[in-house]
């Protein structure tokens, strides 16, 4: 079967490297079941050019965009010969009219939804208008929810075939954990063996309320001696560094920058702990790369951390509060064996890409899509 994967939302190529990219997971686990794929993205950049990934075909359509919602080409979605499309839809300008020409085209459709809302600076009636107009493209059309909270969403919004499948951890390009690899992570950084670790990853930026870190690391550095690193950039980076240079705790931060998905293993396999502080977090690829490696993740509450996190299991769930996050992390430390076992289990058990492919096409197969005439 040939498949195509849309992602309207707008992409810079040369930064395809620094994340874990879902449509990437998701196109490869369908590759090896044996269909032909195509990821059709939306940029800014003109130059940019058809990249093959693997068997993976990744078609980049610049067009007129909006902030984040972009365009792509219906003339290259007709040349894909698709038998089945995928559409990433959130709340993407473009995305009634994808339904519409796959409906002109006689080709089924699907939608993938990891959210109904926004966290950005448009005033809220544009968002609910873009959400009902969605919803309403989408009405009888097969949808996967990637959370149960956006499930919920979908339903309420009138979507009457809403699934839910969570997103995977694409672990192609990365290293399989091991003993030796932790070393090997601790060793890059000049880490002791016996040091504690605390890592951020992610962009330090207001949503990922990255100023709750200093005092949170200021409260686990009272009773031990603690290391953070920081893997990101972002507008806040001066302000935490100020932060951590105020409470004289600058010495024992390493601010790493922005580190390509190929090599954010170093940090994930390296640290004891992850904090996620996102309270608008939509799923969390972090937090899955993280589990991945055995690192057990201490998360304030959101819809991908619920989702992902099994509280005092896997790892931790908590409030939004700096003496409760560093008292979450003290628990993990202290059980740190188990919850890294657990960690990892539960990544390998509900969050492979092999898996969510297979579930999904079996989903379609007997739910069935919509073909235009």
């Amino acid at each position: 079967m040939r498949i195509t994967i849309i992602t309207p939302a707008v992409i810079d190529p040369a930064k395809l490297s620094q994340y874990n990219s879902q449509s990437l997971g998701l196109a490869r686990a369908l590759v090896e079941l044996g269909h032909s794929v195509t990821i059709m993205l939306a940029t800014r950049k003109r130059s940019a050019k058809t990249q093959t990934v693997g068997s993976v075909v990744m078609h980049f359509s610049s067009g007129p965009s909006v902030g984040s919602h972009g365009w792509v080409s219906h003339r290259a979605l007709r040349s894909s010969k698709p038998d089945l499309v995928l559409v990433n839809t959130d709340l993407q300008l473009i995305v009634p009219s994808i339904l519409r020409w796959s409906a002109e085209l006689g080709v089924g459709v699907a939608c993938i939804s990891g959210t109904m809302s926004s966290n950005s600076k448009l005033p809220r009636v544009i968002k609910t208008f873009l959400a009902h107009r969605n919803a309403t493209a989408m009405r009888q059309i097969l949808t996967f929810a990637k959370t149960p909270p956006v499930a919920n969403q979908l339903r309420v919004l009138g979507c009457s075939r809403v699934k839910l499948i969570p997103v995977g951890l694409d672990t192609s390009d990365i290293p399989a954990p091991s003993s030796a690899l932790r070393s090997e992570a601790r060793s890059n950084l000049g880490i002791n063996p016996t040091d504690k670790v605390l890592s951020f990853v992610g962009r330090i930026e207001a949503d990922r309320r990255p100023l709750d870190l200093a005092p949170i690391f200021a409260a686990l550095c009272k009773t031990d001696d603690w290391q953070l690193l920081v893997a990101g950039s972002g507008a806040l980076e001066s302000a935490v560094h100020s932060q951590f240079t105020r409470a004289n705790l600058d010495g024992r931060v390493r601010f790493l920058g922005t580190i390509p998905n190929k090599s954010i293993w170093t940090v994930h396999a390296a640290a004891d702990v992850m904090v996620n502080l996102c309270q608008v977090e939509i799923f969390g690829m972090a937090i899955l790369e993280s589990m991945y490696y055995g690192t057990p993740v201490v998360a304030v509450h959101a819809d991908g951390p619920d989702h992902v996190i099994r509280d005092r299991v896997d790892g931790r769930l908590c409030a939004a509060f700096p003496d409760v996050i560093a008292d979450a992390i003290q628990d993990v430390v202290a059980n740190r064996e188990q919850y890294s076992v657990n960690s990892q289990e539960r990544v390998q058990t509900s969050f492979s890409w092999a898996a969510i492919a297979r579930e999904l096409l079996q989903t379609i197969e007997v739910e069935g899509v919509i073909r235009g005439t």
